[in-house]
């Protein structure tokens, strides 16, 4: 099932996120201060922990240095923008299913805090 709508909010999801099975994937968030500006990010690690609707673990994504791998890719922590990618080697061994995620977010003064939760639905693409 096609998703209509992403869902990264900091609060309960309404729609979900659709990843379409075998394709490379990767979502675009731009992280902002208390006066909308872009967060600076340096000092920041995350995790992604992707989960099957049973509880299992089925990825969990950290940060890492480029496109190349599944993973949280941040180009310029100046930006406050972060890369999610999901890359199609891994999306094609997920099952047509609804999947849960958290996004963990650590401070550089080491508080763990949850920045995103959510549903993901992965389909069969167009064949």
């Amino acid at each position: 099932m096609k998703c209509s709508r992403f869902n990264f909010s900091n609060s309960t999801p309404k729609k979900c996120t659709g990843i379409p099975r075998g394709f490379d994937w990767r979502v675009s968030i731009t992280r902002k201060d208390k006066e909308k500006a872009p967060l600076n990010l340096t000092g920041y690690t995350n995790k992604v922990i992707i989960k099957d609707m049973s509880g299992a673990t089925i990825f969990t994504l950290i940060d890492v240095l480029d496109f190349s791998e599944n993973g949280i890719y941040t180009p310029d922590v100046a930006t406050g923008q972060m890369y999610i990618i999901i890359k199609k080697e891994s999306t094609g061994t997920m099952a047509d299913s609804q999947y849960k995620y958290e996004w963990e977010s650590v401070e550089p003064d080491g508080f763990s805090r949850l920045f995103m939760f959510g549903e993901i639905n992965v389909y069969q693409g167009a064949f």
